[in-house]
């Protein structure tokens, strides 16, 4: 059997740590932390759990911390983790039970990163999360660090799933990703390409959707999007219109803002069918246009079975979303059996949400 070296990089993670080690016992042979700062008593939790704790002074980099923890990694794969992951009781099992076939350079496990006031994931991705322990699989860029598969890492995608689940810590998080990033925007001669496309994701995720938009255009204005994920990117692109739109109080300013949402994420969606997020943003657009029927064209597509894709997806986009916007605007229509049965679609995939239960009795189900 393969063992494992779970390695981690901490900081003031005294709220979740316990949590994330417990969960995750049993699973590696030795578990190795670097800690870059912690004043709350967080290596003190790390050691009650038999771990090394080895601290490193905070250079504003991550990915210096996570190649410095590897360093320390004595197993033949390591398994990372943050402090604010899970992995929760059935995924565990599925984890022990991939141990013991471990051949690939890499594996990339699911990561349900963002989840609603329901549990239901909002976000997901996949992330290479088990990494043969050798030099040549190290980390890279210092903030929304990755570590390059190229062709010559053989790597596979296995069926377990990691789980975020944050304390009060994520504000400061986007604060140190989005300092580094724009230090090295302000680089002389320009920084790498995808520093932009990283920071569109900040500014986005910040609501600041101008910088979001001046971002994105100057990293598609340097890569071929047929070469990089580009209908994720002409998505975010197009979401950031749509916040403009929404932000905008003059009434021509907010049209040329929707017009380029349509755009953008029309391109998004030739780029790729399989993705449903652009399809509900246009059903959304179509709405508030007024245009029902351009509406119910578009959610009705948004209905497709999640793509198996390393970019993020919004799971709820591809079955509960349009469901529940299909039920809204069918009632509209006057179709009540129609509206009926989107709202039942919706339960069966969100049954403890008290709106759609308080629909069904509208609705006469």
């Amino acid at each position: 059997m393969a063992e494992l070296s779970l390695c981690m990089i901490v900081r003031d993670e005294s709220e979740v740590l316990a949590r994330c080690l417990e969960s995750a016992a049993g699973v590696a042979d030795e578990t190795v932390i670097v800690d870059t700062g912690s004043t709350d008593g967080t290596m003190d939790i790390a050691r009650s759990f038999g771990a090394r704790v080895e601290p490193f002074p905070w250079i504003d980099d991550f990915s210096a911390a996570r190649n410095r923890s590897f360093e320390l990694a004595s197993r033949p794969y390591i398994l990372w983790l943050d402090a604010d992951d899970v992995l929760l009781p059935a995924e565990r099992e599925k984890l022990l039970g991939l141990k013991p076939r471990l051949a690939a350079d890499a594996y990339l496990l699911r990561y349900d990163y963002v989840h609603d006031r329901f549990g239901a994931c909002t976000t997901s991705f996949l992330r290479e999360r088990i990494v043969r322990n050798t030099p040549r699989l190290r980390w890279c860029l210092p903030a929304h660090e990755n570590i390059p598969l190229g062709p010559e890492v053989a790597s596979e995608v296995a069926d377990v799933t990691v789980t975020h689940r944050p304390a009060g810590n994520m504000g400061r998080k986007h604060e140190k990703y989005l300092g580094i990033l724009e230090r090295l925007a302000r680089q002389p001669g320009g920084s790498c390409p995808w520093v932009d496309c990283l920071l569109g994701s900040e500014y986005h995720a910040g609501s600041r959707y101008a910088e979001a938009v001046a971002a994105y255009e100057r990293f598609l204005e340097r890569f071929d999007e047929r070469s990089v994920d580009g209908p994720c990117v002409r998505r975010q692109l197009a979401e950031s219109h749509y916040g403009l739109a929404l932000q905008a109080r003059d009434p021509e300013e907010k049209r040329l803002h929707r017009r380029r949402a349509r755009a953008e994420a029309e391109s998004a969606w030739r780029l790729d069918p399989r993705r449903s997020e652009p399809l509900l943003l246009l059903g959304h657009i179509a709405e508030e246009e007024g245009d029902l029927a351009e509406a119910v064209s578009w959610y009705e597509r948004a209905i497709q079975p999640l793509p198996a894709v390393a970019a993020p997806v919004s799971p709820v986009a591809y079955g509960v979303a349009p469901a529940i916007r299909l039920s809204e605007v069918w009632k509209q229509l006057g179709d009540l059996p129609r509206a009926r049965h989107y709202n039942e679609m919706a339960l069966a995939w969100r049954p403890t949400d008290p709106l759609l239960h308080l629909a069904r009795r509208a609705l006469g189900t």
